[in-house]
């Protein structure tokens, strides 16, 4: 008998191909955080005689730049962005080419190596075929079921919900998700907004050098986008569990399927949409003098002389890092936090050690509906940023690993 045959059931197969992918996860991870360690080591070293931030750092030679407002900003002087353009280059330099390759490969080899581990895992357990097994209908879709036909496969009665019936359903699920997927977009407009007036506002005050109220306008702007990401994703969580569930899915699969197919597109347009729109289709384009490119009056947000991948780098790195933060406090403080109030809750019993076991377990956190579901799509949108948004932040790697 294998070692783990008693885990061929459902739920075993779920947590133990989790922790197996785990594991192999972080292992990956692995010569990747050291490549991007690497790449920040290589621009910290060659910081001192790129020519570049040593020309933009030389305070005598006092390059002055053109106004970043139409009437009240004054001209400001290229040195001022002087830390702006060392952090940027410790983070994007020539090293980075190198490393941009690495993780091209690195992408391939995770792909195809997670392939090969699946399969032996697969194999180990004898769950070759399990998903195209025999599955029975849900009880809540035999509940609303209507109609029986004949199956043609077991050419037995079952239950059956006609097509008239479900098209009006997908139809509403539908509209709703693009209501939602256009809120994200609304949002990430709305932070550009913030941005722009910041911006202005800041630029305005002779108070603060262009580095500073760079750095201040990217972090405060990357921080409001995280909260936003976060609220709307408690939202859209709530809504695709009850969509789903409407639709009336007939097996389990079909249920986690479609719930899985909705999560994901939300995820994809939540996290990533603020990280190329703005970068992409509003910073690159700010006009020029004369016909400067506006938002509700406001002139568009410029790069930086050091370029645009700071600011990539800041929200990067903000979200990237407040998404790990909060995930675990929910995962980890929470449960703990709950369980410690519901032992609480029995502190006037005289004699704990007279409870049974089932009275004992009564007090632990409930085991979540979907399982394991919210940690491998977690798992998904980290991958998604090592390999699609690593270049601007190297370090990306080293905050990946799953708790």
């Amino acid at each position: 008998m294998q070692p783990l045959d008693h885990i061929r059931d459902y739920f075993g197969e779920k947590i133990g191909i989790y922790f197996a992918w785990l594991g192999f996860y972080t292992w990956m991870l692995l010569p990747a955080a050291i490549m991007g360690l690497v790449c920040v080591i290589y621009g910290l070293v060659r910081l001192e005689s790129y020519i570049p931030v040593k020309d933009i750092c030389d305070t005598s030679k006092n390059f002055p730049m053109c106004p970043r407002c139409d009437k009240r900003c004054p001209y400001w002087s290229l040195s001022d962005t002087c830390i702006y353009s060392k952090v940027a280059y410790v983070f994007d330099n020539e090293f980075t080419v190198v490393f941009a390759i690495f993780m091209s490969i690195w992408a391939i080899m995770f792909l195809e190596f997670w392939k090969r581990r699946q399969a032996e895992i697969a194999y180990e357990w004898d769950l070759l075929g399990y998903e195209d097994e025999e599955e029975q209908p849900r009880p809540e879709y035999e509940a609303v079921a209507m109609e029986t036909r004949l199956n043609p496969i077991t050419k037995v009665e079952e239950p059956f919900i006609s097509l008239g019936r479900k098209v009006p359903r997908f139809i509403c699920s539908f509209s709703f998700i693009i209501f939602m997927l256009a809120l994200v977009v609304i949002a990430v407009f709305a932070v550009v907004v913030y941005r722009v007036a910041v911006y202005a506002v800041l630029a305005a005050s002779s108070d603060y050098n262009m580095g500073a109220v760079n750095m201040a306008t990217s972090g405060t702007a990357a921080l409001l986008n995280l909260i936003t990401i976060m609220l709307l994703n408690k939202v859209y969580e709530k809504l695709a569990e009850i969509l789903t569930r409407w639709e009336m899915p007939r097996t389990q699969t079909e249920l986690e399927d479609i719930f899985s197919f909705k999560m994901y597109l939300f995820q994809f347009v939540n996290f990533y949409s603020s990280l190329f729109l703005y970068c992409v289709f509003f910073k690159l384009s700010p006009g020029r003098p004369a016909e400067f490119n506006r938002i509700f009056g406001f002139r568009q947000e410029e790069c930086n002389p050091a370029g645009c991948l700071f600011e990539l780098l800041v929200q990067l790195a903000v979200i990237m890092v407040g998404k790990q933060i909060f995930n675990n406090f929910i995962e980890i403080i929470v449960p703990k936090l709950q369980n410690w109030w519901r032992r609480r809750q029995n502190i006037e019993t005289p004699d704990l050690t007279e409870y049974t076991r089932w009275e004992l377990d009564y007090d632990l956190t409930q085991y979540p509906v979907h399982g394991l579901f919210y940690e491998y799509l977690e798992m998904v949108i980290q991958y998604g940023f090592v390999t699609l948004f690593v270049a601007a932040f190297p370090l990306g790697p080293f905050f990946c690993p799953h708790q």
